[in-house]
This record gives C-alpha cells, sequence and structure tokens, in this order.
C-alpha cells in the first residue's frame, strides 16, 4: 500500500447527484417555469441542499468524517470478473478496528473491485452508517466513486424506488428478500453508473461510479469499469450487513415525513397578524409563498416546514452544524433570526429581509422569510418588511405546525 495525495475530490457534480435522484429515489418534484419561486425555494433550501439530496439517495445524515483526509493508493491484483463470494474478515481484522471506519470500508471495496487502482479521498461514518470515495482506475478509464451504507427503519423508510420503466435501469430481486437497482447516466456531458441495495433488514448500500470526460482521464464514450453483475455484487456483499449493523437501531435512518404545501400554505396564513391582506403565490411540497399588505405597501412571505429527523442530535453525534449558535429554548428548541439586505434580490435592487426559523426536538424545522417587495426581482414598495421580527418568531414558534405521523 502506498499513499498519495490526489487533488480530486471525488465528489459528483450537482447534476450526478440530481439524476440519482430522479433515477434511484423517484422523488416526483417538478421544476417550475417562474423564475421567481425557483429563486425563492432555491434561497430557503440552499443551507440544506446536500442533505436534501443525500436524503434522497437514503444517506441524509450530516457526515462526521472519520479518519484522515489524505488520499490512499491501492494497487488492486487482476482478480476474476464475478465478485468473490468470500465471506467479510471481522472489524478486529482491520486497522482502525470498526465496520465503520475508512479502512475497513476501502479493504472490502479492495476486495471486491477486479483489479486496477482504488484511489480513497475520504470516508468514514456518518449518523446512520458510513461513507468512502475517492476514484478507481481499471482498463484505461478513471471514475470517481462515492460508497455510502446506511441502517434504516424498515417500518419507517418509504417504499423502495423502482425503475418504472425508465431507460437505462435495471431492477433485481433477490432471494433474501433485498431489492437492487442498477442504473445507467448520462447527465450532461458526464457518465455514470449506480447500484443500490435495499436489504429487508434494513441494510442500504448505493455504489456510484462517475465519469467525466472534461477531465481527460480516459475514452470520451467509456464503459463502466465494471459490469452490471459486478456492481451488483459489490452491493450484495455481506460485508455492508456488518457496516449496517454496527448502528445503533435508534440512530437508523427514516425517511422524512413529507408536509403538503397546502398545509404550510393554510397554516401560515392563520397564524398571520389580524388586519393583513394576503395573496397566494405558490404551495409545493414543505413550501408556501404569498404576499401581504397592510395598506401601505405589500411584502413577499416564504414558508418552509421540513422534517429533518436525520441531522445528528446532541445525545447521538454532535450538535447539528446547521443549528450552531441558534438560542436553545426551554423546550429543547432552536431559534434563529436575522434582518438585513436580500443578497438574492435582483441586480441594482436593494431590499430588506426578516428572517425566523426553528429547528424542533421533534425534528421539525420551520423557517419565514419576508421582504420589503413583492418579490426578488421586483422593487421595494416600503421601508422595511410587513411582518416584524417578533411576529416572525411568533409564527415559527406556534404549536400549530404538526409533525405529521411517519
Amino acid at each position: 500500500m502506498s499513499a498519495a495525495t490526489d487533488a480530486a475530490s471525488g465528489q459528483p457534480s450537482d447534476a450526478f447527484e440530481e439524476q440519482l435522484v430522479r433515477s434511484l429515489a423517484h422523488t416526483g418534484h417538478g421544476f417550475e417555469t417562474d423564475p421567481a419561486p425557483l429563486i425563492a425555494a432555491g434561497l430557503s433550501r440552499g443551507r440544506r441542499t446536500r442533505w436534501r439530496r443525500r436524503a434522497a439517495l437514503g444517506a441524509a445524515t450530516a457526515l462526521v468524517l472519520v479518519g484522515a483526509a489524505t488520499a490512499v493508493t491501492l494497487d488492486l491484483p487482476h482478480r476474476a470478473a464475478a465478485p468473490p463470494a468470500a465471506p467479510a474478515p471481522s472489524a478486529s481484522a482491520t486497522a482502525d478496528g470498526g465496520p465503520r471506519s475508512r479502512a475497513f470500508l476501502a479493504d472490502q471495496l479492495t476486495r471486491l473491485l477486479p483489479g486496477g487502482r482504488l484511489t480513497v479521498s475520504a470516508g468514514g461514518s456518518t449518523g446512520a452508517g458510513a461513507f468512502l470515495n475517492g476514484s478507481y482506475w481499471s482498463g484505461g478509464t478513471t471514475v470517481s466513486f462515492v460508497l455510502e451504507v446506511l441502517r434504516t427503519d424498515p417500518a419507517r423508510r418509504g417504499p423502495l424506488p423502482s425503475c418504472t420503466g425508465e431507460q437505462g435501469c435495471e431492477q433485481r430481486n433477490l432471494p433474501d428478500g433485498s431489492q437492487a437497482l442498477l442504473v445507467k447516466g448520462v447527465p450532461g456531458q458526464s457518465k455514470q453508473w449506480a447500484a443500490r441495495l435495499d436489504g429487508p433488514e434494513g441494510r442500504q448500500v448505493v455504489f456510484r461510479e462517475i465519469f467525466d470526460p472534461g477531465r481527460g482521464r480516459g475514452p470520451v464514450e467509456p464503459e463502466s469499469p465494471l459490469t452490471a453483475d459486478q456492481l451488483a455484487g459489490v452491493v450484495d456483499d455481506p460485508a455492508w450487513g456488518e457496516v449496517a449493523l454496527a448502528v445503533p437501531a435508534a440512530e437508523a435512518y427514516r425517511q422524512p415525513v413529507r408536509i403538503a404545501g397546502e398545509t404550510v400554505m393554510d397554516t401560515a396564513v392563520g397564524l398571520l397578524p389580524a388586519g393583513l391582506a394576503h395573496h397566494p403565490i405558490q404551495a409545493s411540497e414543505g413550501f408556501a409563498t404569498f404576499t401581504v399588505d397592510d395598506g401601505h405597501g405589500g411584502g413577499l412571505v416564504e414558508v418552509t416546514v421540513e422534517d429533518w429527523v436525520n441531522l445528528a442530535t446532541e445525545e447521538q453525534l454532535e450538535e447539528p452544524k446547521e443549528v450552531a449558535g441558534w438560542d436553545r429554548l426551554p423546550d429543547g428548541t432552536r431559534l434563529h433570526t436575522a434582518e438585513g439586505l436580500d443578497d438574492s434580490a435582483l441586480a441594482g435592487l436593494s431590499l430588506r429581509v426578516r428572517t425566523a426559523e426553528v429547528f424542533r426536538p421533534d425534528s421539525l424545522y420551520v423557517r419565514v422569510r419576508t421582504l420589503n417587495s413583492p418579490g426578488h426581482a421586483q422593487p421595494a414598495t416600503r421601508t422595511d418588511p410587513v411582518l416584524t421580527v417578533d411576529q416572525l418568531k411568533a409564527i415559527v414558534l406556534s404549536p400549530e405546525w404538526h409533525r405529521p405521523a411517519g
């Protein structure tokens, strides 16, 4: 084994993530043609973009890296095309002594690959499992890879994804009750291959290979270094069950509860101070926008309500970085407020924004954001937003916000 520094992060671009969300998770979200709601939604969810994408793939937990950041390159001996069926070595045989360690994951992946060179850039435990990423070279083609292993709660993880006739997607139902999906995608100018396995006991494994011809690391029209059967063999290996079982049951990943946009809209409007006129604009899952007017000029209001169930907690790992530094209320709710200039406003506009947001102990996140303009691309109609910071706090802290059962 030899150590080397690898400048490549191994992380896929937004296009890779979005294609996998569509192919593996089938979230069903569409895109609005009106740019204003897109801007609003992007702002509201910007802090949690990576979390939401990982959630769609079944890896929603915040990453807690274990091990050094130095890349490690391994030259792999040539192996037969079929992945070996030998049982996984015990955790005690690994350098770091645990099935969720970077060393254990690298050892197992090395054992499963048919030959070539594996470079590990990062890896270790997450709140509900473990991950490994880096690059893999074989047959003149280099691909980035991401491996994720999770323990999920089978009773609360939601329906499993399916191919539903999509081109380049193959579904396999295995004898032990597991389901495997194999996906080939071509997002933009890149190529990717992915396999996902969901076991009946809650084990979930995702392995992705990503090729970007813009990096000049192989042929323009490459084939995956692994065959479909080899991809399936990687995610179906018994070693990953050991990784998943190393996660305490209480920390298992659970499918976030979806909150209807109509519910968000109706609840928010019902909490407005008396005497305000309001006009609905948009309602979509976990999100609603409308304008309010007190007779002295209207202003946009954006409301986001989400289930953050898979964020780490202080009892499990550490304080979630998303709420670090927020005020902590007696019941454990985290509260944050802010006001200032709207950094998302169209160039040349100087708009003011006020925000209040909470993260509750039951994992519900509520955020209300308001402008002194009817929209991000419209000039101000008043000096300050219609709603005060105290009024925003009253809205987000209201007990009327309920996390649906799930």
